[in-house]
């Protein structure tokens, strides 16, 4: 499932920091919030609004949005709180180089209890697909989802890489984890799947990380995705079929 940013109403600003772990250490990154945010979602009629707007509001209690990746997600976390209002608070655990089992590790959510009115997004498995691991990582995300089955996921599949060639075996390898990643969201109504449809001019000049302007473009899609989950109420975790 995916969703376009349509628009967001601009208001008072106000700067703060936000702590993000990466490799262990704490970064904190002066980072300006767009106070009254609001979205419309693309394709419907359901118009999630916030801090006084008027329509389906969000719940007065904060919902977590907890960002677990490796280093092709580094300044997601401030980024996509930026675009969310001060009814969300967000936490990151990046850890560049790092598998999958380590990227969403103990270590990580520990920590972290979330309920189904929380969202989990998790970017892992590339390093493991990079070194022919596939089918271990395959396993290890299938156990992920059922242990997490409380809280709604997002599983962000593997970037191309625009270092190597089209027809390299990475690439190659690339194509067929994702659509293993696709067919096993379909298993569980708690997770849905966001694509990676970035052109070459979302990337660094070297090719295998987003560049700013990529970096923004997510964010914005990660950001419309939660309002959207946080419009639907109910008691089980969001179905996102």
């Amino acid at each position: 499932m995916r969703t376009q940013l349509k628009w967001f109403a601009k208001g008072d600003n106000d700067t703060y920091s936000i702590p993000t772990i990466i490799n262990r250490q704490i970064s904190r990154q002066k980072i300006r919030r767009v106070a009254n945010p609001r979205i419309l979602a693309q394709g419907g009629d359901k118009k999630c609004t916030t801090n006084g707007y008027s329509g389906k509001t969000v719940s007065t209690s904060k919902s977590k949005v907890v960002i677990l990746g490796n280093s092709h997600l580094k300044g997601s976390v401030p980024r996509t709180d930026n675009y969310l209002s001060s009814k969300f608070v967000v936490s990151g655990f990046i850890k560049p180089g790092a598998d999958f089992e380590n990227i969403v590790g103990k270590t990580s959510l520990g920590s972290s209890r979330l309920s189904n009115k929380d969202v989990l997004i998790c970017n892992g498995g590339a390093n493991d697909v990079y070194n022919s691991n596939s089918k271990k990582v395959t396993l290890q995300i299938m156990k992920f989802l059922q242990d997490n089955d409380k809280s709604n996921i997002i599983m962000l599949d593997i970037l191309h890489r625009y270092d190597l060639s089209d027809d390299w075996h990475v690439n190659k390898d690339i194509k067929t984890f994702n659509s293993k990643l696709k067919k096993i969201a379909k298993l569980f109504k708690h997770v849905t799947i966001l694509e990676f449809s970035f052109t070459r001019n979302c990337f660094t000049q070297h090719g295998l990380h987003l560049n700013g302007y990529g970096e923004g473009l997510l964010a914005k899609q990660l950001a419309s995705l939660i309002y959207e989950m946080s419009c639907q109420k109910t008691e089980e975790p969001i179905s996102l079929e």
